[in-house]
């Protein structure tokens, strides 16, 4: 019989944790502690792994660092294009030289994804190339420069997150899952086996589920729990709605009928 399989999407932390309760667990049991050594060994194979793992997130932050502040250099740069043109056509928003690079606001530019931005800024790679006027024909560099610098840092983040996910995956990481796993599980069966043969030490049936970390119960969806919580406070929202409204309603109906009184009471009587 297997010990509990582990959650694949458990941090590394995590996992040394299970591994530290087995130890622990065998350490403090006569029967179990030979066993003690086996998760040792895993502990110090954990180490490696884990700084590993962390040097490949690091790359990941750091590219996206990288592509935030190159987003934001980017957005400067637009707006001082922006300004240099309209300087060109005087002002004239209209003008054919303005709407070849600003077909939408640079605030809208700058507000895209960052990708969909670097494309606008490709096109006007190709049109500055040919600028003649002296203002405007040194963003030529400018935007090269740009974008040659976020190609390279998207391409650096894409090839830390494609390093991060083959080592979950398939590579030192997932590895590491099947090595603890294997650990688990032969030890799991040697204490089974050890409780069925010797029926006068009265272990109890779940004796070898002992040395292992039961997995804390699970919490309600956070995500879930928002939205039943949002569905609440609507609907509160739309049964108030619904009162102020007939409380409108009434007091129209109301109105009405004290109007009609008071036309009555100003009426003459018949026949005068």
């Amino acid at each position: 019989m297997p010990a509990r399989k582990l959650d694949r999407s458990l941090q590394l932390s995590d996992v040394r944790r299970e591994i530290l309760w087995s130890r622990a667990a065998c350490l403090d049991d006569p029967i179990a502690g030979v066993h003690a050594a086996l998760f040792t060994q895993l502990l110090e194979e954990w180490k490696p792994v884990y700084f590993n793992t962390l040097r490949l997130e690091d790359a990941v932050v750091d590219a996206e660092q990288a592509i935030a502040r190159i987003h934001l250099r980017c957005g400067d740069h637009v707006d001082e294009l922006h300004l240099a043109l309209l300087a060109v056509v005087g002002q004239d928003r209209t003008a054919p030289h303005y709407t070849l690079y600003f077909k939408e606001a640079p605030s809208r530019i700058k507000r895209n994804a960052f990708e969909t931005e670097l494309d606008t800024l490709r096109d006007w790679q190709r049109y500055l190339e040919h600028e003649t006027d002296p203002r405007l024909k040194p963003f030529y560099a400018v935007f090269t420069k740009d974008v040659s610098d976020a190609e390279a840092a998207i391409l650096t983040r894409l090839t830390a997150e494609k390093a991060l996910r083959h080592s979950r995956e398939v590579g030192e990481v997932a590895q590491f899952f099947d090595r603890v796993e294997q650990v688990r599980d032969d030890v799991y069966a040697q204490l089974d086996q050890h409780r069925a043969r010797h029926p006068e030490l009265m272990l109890p049936r779940d004796f070898a589920s002992r040395f292992y970390l039961k997995p804390p119960r699970r919490q309600p969806n956070e995500e879930k729990r928002k939205e039943r919580a949002a569905a609440r406070a609507q609907k509160r929202a739309q049964k108030l709605e619904r009162q102020e409204k007939r409380k409108a309603a009434l007091e129209k109906i109301r109105a009405a009928r004290r109007e009609l009184a008071a036309l009555g009471r100003k009426s003459p009587p018949p026949g005068t």
